[in-house]
């Protein structure tokens, strides 16, 4: 909260940081999303490192972090899935969403590598229709 409100004091005022102050900053400026990223994914890697430590002993550690490549979250020996869906269910699914913002989908789709790259980098492709059964199968 408080390193958010430092770098963005227009658009961070209470605590917890409320989604739509985020969103207003992001949809802003190109150069907020950036210094987001930043302070957000500097704590992600912290609270992971912490919990790699915690589970060193563990045969299998599961992590789902956005944007794991783009932010070079992941380490040389791991084991990266990707889940792979059409563009038009994942657009579905999240147009169901209560907040579901075109806009800032569309930023953050600008972000993100591309799903060939990601895909050529996976270990593992499970593809995913929505449906359990079938994903838990793969």
């Amino acid at each position: 909260f408080f390193k958010l409100k430092k770098i963005l004091p227009r658009f961070i005022h209470t605590f917890p940081v409320d989604k739509t102050q985020i969103t207003n900053a992001i949809l802003s400026s190109d150069h907020n999303l950036k210094k987001i990223i930043q302070i957000i994914h500097k704590e992600i890697k912290k609270k992971m490192n912490v919990f790699l430590k915690k589970n060193i002993n563990k045969k299998i550690i599961v992590l789902d972090i956005p944007l794991l490549l783009e932010n070079k979250l992941n380490r040389k020996d791991d084991v990266l899935i990707f889940v792979h869906s059409k563009k038009s269910d994942i657009l579905k699914n999240l147009q169901k969403r209560d907040n579901f913002n075109k806009k800032l989908y569309k930023k953050f789709k600008n972000i993100q590598l591309s799903l060939d790259y990601k895909k050529t980098r996976s270990n593992f492709i499970i593809k995913n229709k929505f449906t359990k059964n079938l994903l838990r199968k793969q």
